[in-house]
């Protein structure tokens, strides 16, 4: 995932509400090597998965990862729209951290 994201940053979208747990960790795992940098989080999707899924961090690991490779085949790795669990409601992932020094931010 580290190399992913290295590689294609902008795929983050593709995890859509899962992201923010998926960046956390990266920074945990990795600290200054991180490839994701930055203070920005959504910590009211971060604690709607993490009762969602009861706190089973593996089975939360496991479905980021569908949710990446579901947005992906379908085609979607850079659309920031997405679904959040269990009700499937319409969710936005925007990381302005992740926005590459040539495009412009969004406000």
């Amino acid at each position: 995932m580290a190399t992913l994201l290295r590689m294609d940053p902008m795929s983050y979208v593709a995890f859509g509400p899962y992201w923010w747990w998926i960046k956390r960790w990266l920074q945990e795992a990795y600290g200054e090597d991180s490839p994701v940098q930055g203070e920005a989080d959504d910590p009211v999707a971060r604690e709607r998965l993490a009762t969602y899924w009861k706190g089973d961090w593996k089975k939360l690991w496991r479905a980021a990862i569908r949710h990446y490779q579901q947005k992906v085949a379908w085609g979607e790795r850079y659309e920031p729209h997405s679904y959040m669990p269990p009700h499937e409601e319409a969710y936005v992932v925007n990381d302005p951290d992740m926005v590459p020094p040539s495009l412009p931010r969004m406000r």
